[in-house]
């Protein structure tokens, strides 16, 4: 069997690649359905446990490029919480944010 520049074998080189890229993208479709991002945590406001919101914050947050981060934990702060903080110089680093909040907020915790 002659090869040309188009076969390989006798095999069309296009749809090899037609037929990785479907099996490629199947794979990763299955991928992401058996592990699905973690949820949008409630936004912090006076109630109940400040760790449990810190801990699925950050898991959250880990989905954002680290410039975003800040930004994103900020988007999930309530009214209330946010007054509280809002005359602070604000870090420009999560662990920084996570710091002052921790200080600043210890007593609050995520809405139902």
């Amino acid at each position: 069997m002659s090869t040309s520049d188009n076969d390989l074998q006798g095999i069309p080189v296009l749809s090899m690649l037609k037929e990785v890229s479907v099996n490629s993208a199947n794979h990763t479709a299955r991928s992401s359905t058996r592990h699905p991002p973690p949820p949008v945590p409630e936004k912090l406001s006076p109630g109940a446990d400040f760790k449990v919101w810190e801990l699925a914050t950050r898991r959250y947050a880990g989905l954002f490029p680290a410039e975003l981060q800040v930004d994103v934990v900020i988007g999930l702060l309530s009214n209330d919480s946010l007054a509280k903080i809002v005359d602070e110089d604000l870090p420009g680093e999560i662990e920084g944010l996570f710091h002052l909040l921790r200080r600043r907020l210890s007593g609050l915790h995520p809405a139902l």
